[in-house]
């Protein structure tokens, strides 16, 4: 996790004080280590913060012959691209992007497998060359004018230089208020964008082009002979997942909640240190007062099988407003993420211990999939005994109505989107994705709501007819990158690095090829998981059948520590929230979330409280 930028300037020379301005806003990305490279129209910078052996001797920018590159990158697959390139054992991971570019071209990045942002000057072709990671583990924010083009690990980095106008973007503040994520090139910032993930970027004489360079392909389907093949397959590609990510020249640490997700990465993680002498550290959220949210039996019960040093923070005394000016800061406009401030905790945590790396179970859940959209393929092929048996064995285990089940893998999927909608408005119900946020008349005629809210999501509400269709459409969601770029500055902020197995290439794309019988089995979701953390994890985390909700802390927090901050947020952007959100409607939602305590409401209103914030702050 190091912060890179760079400006190329299309009239004058690039300014060294620009990037002297943007490293200054990303000094928490490198504490310790900072480095400019200037050419004749080019500058680039860095930020470094070294957390892997190879990169703890690196000086970024790094230069060689007429190539100049910045990076934040960790590769996964150095030993092949070292034999192919034949390149010394240590090479950094950016002197091997730089020779990968020199071997491949432009189609380098698709060679490249791991965690990365980079940037390329080719002195020779007087052109730029980005490019990001296949998910979007690592961010990259741009703004392309007539007379410059920049590019920075974050948000704040770009506006730190006038170069870069201020505008609002309507429309992702539409989406914005709409809870929808699914854009993966907008910010609130018009002339900020984002490169998507699994994308290059190229500027040369002044245009820019970006060019996808992989996709997941859900065709292949792993047919293996029996359950302990494929419990032994997930096994060994998942343990590579997290060890290569072990590779560090400090402490590691890992989250731990007491899921499933969060506690193989924990246990196979540990495995790997202890044949090393090494321990892991673990870093718990805990709710004394909210005994609906605490998993600390869960969590107790990893931490006894040995080899961990485990650290507890307490998230029923923080508040999801805690450091609001810092964040906003930081993530450059309002974010969608109730529970941000129990990252946080963990990621002070993990730095107050000296814990540079840390292990995240984010989105296990995309990755494996629950694997329902099964249920439903089995009603397509008239498998009807099977599909009573896995309703029955799912609705015991997690507590669900079968008939309900039934309805909705057996009936719904079948029914046309239109049928659907058309039913649901003659009972009332939305013909369109539902808006929680009250949005202003005035900004719904000029924002054309109801137009974009089709064109959001055509076929709403949209069920998939087989668990493939529905694992790749989770997979391609545009809430991943966002969800990855909130975790990243909130890390970065105590410059902490931190990396999420379930993100790994390999890992999703055996996933995804993995049949439906695998994934959901005798009422079991996610069954070759359990089958190949058998023996690794804990039996009482193996066959957990269910998890807390952390919403009901989130409830709790607001109304008992924040609701003064929240309203003092409301009254002083008023006068510009009014623009956009329909301030007396809102005032109903505040009342009812006060008379009850749905989590809906409070975070409608948390998510217009920060965008008067940011509006009122930043002068838009």
């Amino acid at each position: 996790m190091s912060g890179i930028a760079g400006i190329i300037a299309f009239d004058n020379p690039a300014s060294t004080s620009g990037i002297d301005s943007m490293l200054d806003a990303m000094k928490h990305r490198g504490p310790n280590h900072v480095g400019i490279w200037q050419g004749d129209m080019a500058a680039l910078g860095c930020r470094h913060l070294p957390t892997t052996p190879e990169s703890s001797h690196q000086r970024l920018p790094f230069v060689d012959g007429d190539l100049a590159i910045t990076a934040d990158a960790r590769l996964d697959n150095r030993a092949e691209l070292i034999a192919q390139l034949s390149l010394p054992t240590g090479t950094p991971d950016s002197a091997l992007i730089l020779e990968a570019y020199r071997q491949w071209g432009r189609d380098c990045a698709a060679k490249l497998l791991g965690d990365f942002a980079f940037a390329i000057w080719d002195a020779g072709q007087r052109s730029l060359f980005c490019a990001r990671d296949h998910f979007g583990v690592r961010p990259f924010y741009y703004c392309h004018t007539s007379t410059v083009f920049a590019f920075a690990s974050e948000i704040g980095a770009l506006l730190s230089i006038p170069e870069v106008p201020r505008r609002v973007d309507d429309t992702h503040l539409l989406e914005y208020l709409a809870f929808y994520s699914e854009n993966f090139e907008s910010t609130f910032y018009r002339d900020i964008r984002r490169l998507p993930p699994a994308h290059t970027l190229t500027v040369d004489n002044g245009d820019l082009s970006t060019r996808r360079y992989w996709s997941l392909d859900p065709d292949p389907t792993l047919r293996l002979k029996s359950d302990q093949e494929y419990g032994d397959a997930f096994r060994t590609i998942f343990q590579e997942a997290v060890q290569c990510r072990l590779r560090t020249c400090g402490m590691m640490g890992s989250t731990l909640s007491g899921g499933l997700d969060s506690s193989s990465i924990v246990c196979t993680a540990r495995n790997v240190l202890q044949n090393h002498g090494e321990s892991l550290h673990t870093f718990s959220v805990i709710f004394d007062d909210v005994p609906a949210s605490d998993e600390r039996s869960y969590m107790q019960a990893v931490i006894d099988t040995g080899g961990l040093d485990p650290h507890f923070v307490r998230g029923d005394l923080a508040g999801p407003l805690d450091d609001i000016d810092d964040i906003l800061r930081r993530t450059g406009g309002p974010f969608l993420g109730s529970n941000l401030f129990l990252h946080r905790l963990m990621y002070r945590a993990a730095a107050e211990s000296g814990v540079g790396v840390l292990l995240d179970g984010l989105d296990g859940d995309t990755t494996l999939s629950h694997g329902v959209s099964g249920l439903t393929e089995l009603a397509a092929r008239g498998r009807w005994l099977t599909l009573v048996h896995e309703v029955r064995g799912f609705s015991r285990h997690f507590n669900a109505s079968p008939v309900r089940v039934i309805r909705n893998v057996a009936l719904l999927p079948f029914i046309p989107p239109a049928v659907r909608r058309a039913w649901g408005s003659a009972r009332g119900r939305a013909s369109a994705p539902s808006l929680f946020i009250p949005i202003s008349a005035d900004f719904r005629r000029r924002s054309d709501f109801e137009g974009r809210a089709m064109e959001i999501a055509p076929d709403y509400p949209h069920i998939a007819r087989t668990e493939k269709e529905a694992h790749l459409a989770s997979l391609s969601r545009g809430i991943l990158p966002r969800m990855l770029e909130l975790t990243d500055v909130a890390s970065a902020a105590f410059s902490i690095e931190t990396r999420y197995p379930f993100y790994d290439k390999r890992l999703i794309e055996f996933c995804l090829s993995v049949p439906p019988h695998q994934k959901i089995r005798r009422g079991w979701s996610r069954w070759i998981m359990r089958q190949g953390m058998e023996g690794t994890l804990p039996p009482a985390i193996q066959w957990r059948e269910g998890k807390a909700d952390l919403a009901h802390n989130f409830t709790h927090t607001l109304r008992t520590r924040d609701m003064d901050r929240l309203d003092d947020m409301l009254d002083r952007s008023e006068d510009r929230l009014a623009d956009y959100v329909d301030m007396d409607q809102l005032r109903v939602v505040r009342a009812r979330f006060l008379s009850g305590n749905s989590g809906r409401d409070a975070q409608s209103i948390m998510q217009v409280a920060i965008l008067g914030k940011w509006l009122k702050d930043s002068g838009l």
